[in-house]
């Protein structure tokens, strides 16, 4: 019988060609891959407190008429030393003496009142209005440093109190007056 020769291919194996094409693809994979994480910004995580606060806004102009304005959170008093003052319906927080109150919403947020009236001894009610905690009163009057307070207002004011409100007028709710 005839031989018939039969001759090995040379040449590289289809294994080696699958496992080129396989390297290829991982390269262009990474490639891509790192392209896209230079262009991200780290997410950091922010574990600083925030304080959650109202903002109150001075008019620069006229009688102040909203009490937040006065004694809100962030408002320094003192820097309203020469304004007029026209509340309207505010509660009174605490008594500080005869002729002094205190209104706002907190030992932190609010601001004394003084005022003059003739005082009647021997009476309950020492003169011609009774604030007590809890009154509602509308106030007329001006921001004012307590060592300008007219001698006849008889009033000690409490350390750390730098402007009061020296009302000349104070309505109650009820209808009493001075």
């Amino acid at each position: 019988m005839a031989e018939i020769p039969v001759e090995k291919k040379g040449g590289i194996p289809w294994w080696i060609w699958l496992l080129l094409a396989l390297v290829v693809a991982a390269l262009i994979w990474w490639a891509v891959a790192a392209s896209d994480d230079d262009s991200e910004v780290p997410v950091v995580a922010d574990t600083s407190m925030v304080e959650e606060t109202t903002e109150v806004t001075v008019p620069e102009m006229g009688a102040l008429t909203d009490g937040m304005a006065i004694y809100g959170p962030g408002v320094v008093i003192a820097q309203l030393i020469g304004r007029d003052v026209d509340l309207n319906n505010v509660a009174v927080q605490s008594l500080s003496g005869d002729m002094s109150f205190y209104i706002g919403d907190s030992e932190q947020n609010r601001a004394l009142v003084v005022f003059d009236e003739t005082q009647t001894p021997d009476t309950a009610k020492e003169g011609m209005i009774d604030v007590n905690p809890g009154s509602v009163v509308s106030i007329d009057g001006s921001v004012v440093n307590p060592a300008d307070l007219p001698d006849d207002i008889r009033v000690d004011i409490p350390a750390g109190v730098d402007a009061v409100i020296r009302a000349t007028g104070i309505n109650l709710q009820d209808g009493a007056k001075i």
